[in-house]
């Protein structure tokens, strides 16, 4: 019962949709000229969107899963070392790279099309009334507990210090908690504290943690952001990631994802790394795939994985948008170091057999497990996604996928809709601040 009550409060949380915030003129310059986007000024706030989606443009995509394996893995040196010494682990920034970070702050995150058919959903099949309109008054806020501890972090100029990067715009703020720690990673760099406050390591990049493993490559030389930082309390390790995307920025090669967990439960020990190379289109397509808005949830049986990924040139995906990408990382080798762990994707690039189609999703996020207590085995993992009558669909609610994944045999591996959960109304267009009711 404690589990289900805490996915209760998870599905709560993560009704909440993300939004981009975008500047137009320099999107249309990183697509070159192919998306067609729309703002709608909301209270002050742009809202992107791309318009005219047509789901028959996008390609026939094979029947997946897609099983991958790391192009590099190994062992790092400590990361309190590695703190001390990263200047001389990794190269200053070029001028193309300054100017390659500076123009991703005014195209991240890439906006997902939500006015688009959703047929795959089955929200055709519920007959229910549309969403009666928001109302003019909202019941009192609940005030929020002040928190127990606050200190300062990491700030934007820590972005900078050592020749790192640049000052970055958003700042991708993400940190987690242990029982002794607290990790923070802020866009480019990642800092170590004490539960108290005290700074236990100074900030230092992902990309040196890597490059200390002998590796070779962007995951030990570029630290394009996107962090997220977990504590998995089922093995008391640190779960650390970022993507890479310059080259498929500028057409040049894939996307990469680059993964670290750490040995023990120290988060300044040494960490296993992990290079996954992005599952792209063949050779010769003109274009390769943009993965994008990387997230993750500790699970006992898989780290999950969402995505969205994109076609910035238009070959494949005319629309922009491609699809969303779902996946999951073989957890139990990942924490023992074997350089066969394997990723389980499905996206552009591999469907479900369920007949999901992501290339109408959007927005998923999976549920993570929180506390000491782990679901009953073999559980599927859970992931949501929110719907609105806003967006073309005829009812606001939540939709449930489980991710069925089979490591003895990964072929047998699906992704599939559980159910479609009608909520309370609720505008996520909504001026006052995207508000959102009670729901049971």
């Amino acid at each position: 019962m404690a589990f289900q009550r805490e996915v209760k409060r998870i599905t709560l949380v993560i009704i909440i949709s993300i939004v981009g915030f975008i500047n137009e003129g320099a999107l249309h310059k990183a697509a070159q000229g192919l998306f067609q986007i729309g703002a709608t000024q909301l209270n002050g706030v742009h809202k992107a969107e791309a318009l005219h989606y047509n789901p028959q443009t996008v390609p026939d995509i094979p029947l997946g899963p897609l099983i991958l394996q790391p192009v590099q893995s190994g062992l790092s040196r400590p990361a309190s070392w590695v703190a001390q010494h990263y200047t001389e682990l990794i190269r200053p920034l070029s001028e193309k790279q300054r100017e390659f970070y500076r123009s991703l702050e005014k195209v991240l995150p890439l906006p997902i099309p939500r006015r688009k058919l959703r047929s795959n959903l089955q929200l055709s099949s519920l007959s229910l009334p549309r969403s009666e309109r928001w109302p003019d008054k909202l019941p009192p806020a609940i005030p929020v507990p002040p928190p127990a501890l606050s200190f300062e972090g990491l700030n934007n100029y820590d972005n900078v210090v050592g020749g790192i990067g640049d000052q970055v715009l958003p700042p991708d703020v993400n940190g987690d908690v242990g029982p002794s720690h607290y990790v923070e990673f802020v866009n480019l760099v990642l800092r170590v504290y004490a539960r108290n406050g005290t700074p236990l390591s100074n900030p230092f990049p992902l990309s040196a943690i890597f490059a200390s493993a002998g590796f070779s490559g962007p995951c030990a030389s570029a630290n394009d952001g996107d962090p997220i930082v977990l504590y998995d309390q089922l093995a008391d390790r640190w779960f650390l990631s970022q993507f890479y995307i310059e080259d498929a920025y500028y057409n040049t090669g894939p996307s990469r994802h680059c993964v670290a967990v750490s040995q023990t439960g120290d988060p300044l020990g040494p960490y296993y790394v992990y290079e996954f190379v992005w599952p792209d289109f063949p050779p010769g397509s003109g274009t390769h795939v943009f993965m994008d808005y990387p997230h993750h949830a500790i699970w006992p049986d898989a780290y999950w994985m969402t995505a969205h990924e994109f076609d910035l040139y238009g070959t494949k995906c005319p629309s922009g948008y491609c699809a969303q990408a779902v996946a999951a990382l073989e957890r139990t080798r990942m924490l023992v170091g074997d350089a066969g762990a394997r990723m389980i994707y499905f996206g552009i690039r591999a469907a479900p057999p369920s007949g999901v189609d992501l290339t109408q999703a959007g927005g998923l996020l999976a549920a993570d497990l929180e506390g000491p207590t782990p679901p009953p085995p073999g559980t599927p993992g859970i992931f949501l996604e929110f719907v609105a009558d806003e967006y073309g669909a005829p009812q606001d609610a939540l939709n449930v996928y489980q991710f069925i994944v089979d490591w003895s045999n990964p072929s047998n591996s699906n992704f599939i809709l559980k159910a479609t959960l009608p909520v309370n109304p609720f505008n996520p267009l909504n001026p006052s601040g995207m508000a959102t009711p009670d729901n049971p």
